[in-house]
């Protein structure tokens, strides 16, 4: 059998050619493995010898370790019990051998032009030809560039590298739906800006339906099919996005050569969108204006819902697109303290006001901006940026009793629309109220409060006697800015442990659970002594 390599880059470019919600595909082979049983082996070796590139030298190798395997576990958790994977050490530090391996300190990649040096990592798949079997994977961080699992400023964060990197190697594609791990640009690199030190590491429905569907895996779906055409003539390459009636993305596909889509869906009632794909991702083919089922000018008010039941197919539900005037978003975040953070995405938290911006062409148009969600609430009219034509901002009002997930955010001006699918993640709200615990290194804290994370969960060390996970279900603890190792967290309750480096005297604790999202700090200081 001959082996051919491919590389592929990690979450870093904003203009990648994809297949949303598939598997890729060479010479018409889809690529993935011939068990969904493999090995991955970690190196040993995680720092340079020297210098203050590669992984940050104040993270240990145990930390790193856990790192890698935290994001291997959450693909199997979501696949659960049909994808197996063994994680082992190794002295290996090449990438693109035999082995299924994860490396640090291999320049060879980059310096040999197989993988572009602007990328952070690179996934090298070994591949059969002649049937798109996997044969070998590899994932090379960049040593060139600065990465951390545990947050330090200008660094990528390990974490969520390694959970789109996994998906490539399982033979997962870029995907333009904006909450995606697979999308290709996330927030990676700490910015030493107050707010910003986070990394979602959470995978959406649109990641793990599109493995499952792909191996085999159990999962209860409905399906949609269609086509998109423009003018009578079929439309490849458009972006179709199924939402919840309050505007969930929940899973995007590309129609095909001849127009046509195939959605696979929860079990529910859903608004379709068709888009071109002008970015973050682009494909080349006709520039239409974006539209939703059944209604011209792409504006949701009277398009009708899909509803497609368990087992089910829908189909013929066609998109007839047109030329007309033309709006894109082509990026999107929030002001805070004065300043615009975001680009492919952004995240708000319930109950809290905020300006949204988007950077919009044509520059300069008048129109309005909506979240598609009845609920939110707009303070005013839109109004533009002082300093940019291109920027135009909205005040709005998260509820407090929002349903927490990954929103469109839609922008339209006469009769054209542009969106950006899941590109507003609506997160918990954290506040801190007591702290139990005593400060000091390695000391295990439990912090209470209202809205501390989304859901309920756990974990175990990987291996006996590594490190914890950093991030559970999206929530994250900072003591004296370094992150914490967790060991549940639920709504009401976190518990985390110290940092070594924790000062024994005054440990000031925060919970983040978003993009610029962080709790009131709460300083917790030994007790007083006993008095005599």
């Amino acid at each position: 059998m001959r082996c051919v390599l491919l590389a592929i880059c990690a979450v870093l470019s904003f203009q990648w050619p994809a297949m949303a919600g598939s598997m890729l595909r060479l010479s018409g082979n889809q690529l993935k493995w011939n068990s969904p049983r493999l090995t991955l082996k970690i190196s040993r070796t995680v720092h340079l010898p020297e210098g203050d590139l590669g992984v940050d030298r104040r993270d240990s190798p145990e930390v790193v370790y856990a790192a890698v395997a935290e994001s291997v576990r959450e693909w199997v958790e979501a696949t659960d019990p049909a994808l197996e994977v063994a994680i082992e050490l190794t002295d290996n530090t090449v990438a693109g051998g035999t082995d299924n391996l994860v490396t640090f300190t291999d320049p060879a990649p980059y310096e040999n032009g197989f993988c572009s040096k602007d990328f952070v990592a690179c996934a090298v798949l070994g591949y059969d030809p002649a049937t798109g079997e996997i044969v070998t994977a590899s994932v090379a961080f960049n040593p060139a560039k600065r990465h951390s699992a545990r947050g330090y400023d200008g660094t990528n964060d390990i974490g969520l590298v390694m959970l789109h990197e996994f998906g490539h190697i399982m033979g997962l594609d870029h995907s333009p739906l904006g909450n995606a791990v697979m999308a290709p640009a996330a927030e990676l690199e700490s910015t030493g800006f107050t707010g910003t030190r986070y990394a979602p590491r959470q995978l959406s429905w649109d990641d793990t339906s599109t493995l499952r569907a792909a191996y085999g895996f159990p999962i209860e779906v409905a399906s949609i099919t269609g086509a998109v055409r423009y003018n009578g003539q079929p439309v490849p390459g458009a972006h179709v996005v199924a939402m919840t009636e309050n505007g969930l993305a929940i899973t995007s596909s590309q129609s095909q050569t001849d127009g046509s889509y195939r959605l696979q869906v929860p079990p529910g009632s859903y608004y379709l969108l068709a888009e071109p794909l002008d970015g973050p991702v682009t494909t080349p083919g006709p520039v239409f204006a974006t539209a939703f089922w059944n209604k011209t000018g792409g504006h949701r008010q009277d398009a009708e819902l899909v509803n497609a039941a368990a087992g089910e197919t829908r189909s013929g539900i066609d998109f007839l697109v047109a030329a007309g005037p033309l709006a894109n978003i082509v990026n999107i975040g929030t002001r805070v303290n004065g300043r615009y953070v975001g680009f492919p995405r952004t995240t708000m938290a319930r109950g809290r006001e905020y300006e949204l911006g988007i950077g919009r062409t044509p520059a300069g148009t008048p129109g309005a901006m909506a979240l598609m969600r009845y609920q939110v609430e707009l303070l005013g009219d839109p109004f533009p940026s002082p300093n940019s034509p291109s920027f135009l901002y909205q005040r709005l009002r998260i509820p407090a009793d929002a349903p927490l997930g990954n929103y469109s955010a839609q922008f339209s001006t006469g009769d054209a629309i542009a969106a950006v699918t899941g590109g507003v993640a609506i997160v918990p709200n954290p506040s801190i109220t007591a702290v139990e615990g005593t400060p000091g290194p390695g000391q295990v804290v439990t912090i209470r409060g209202t809205d501390l994370a989304g859901r309920e969960l756990s974990r175990t060390p990987w291996m006996e006697g590594a490190p914890l996970p950093t991030q559970l279900a999206g929530t994250t603890v900072l003591a004296n800015g370094l992150y914490c190792e967790l060991l549940s967290v639920k709504p009401e309750e976190v518990v985390a442990i110290l940092p070594l480096s924790a000062d024994p005297a005054t440990v000031t604790l925060s919970v983040l659970t978003g993009l610029g999202v962080e709790s009131n700090s709460w300083d917790l200081t030994p007790p007083p002594p006993p008095s005599e």
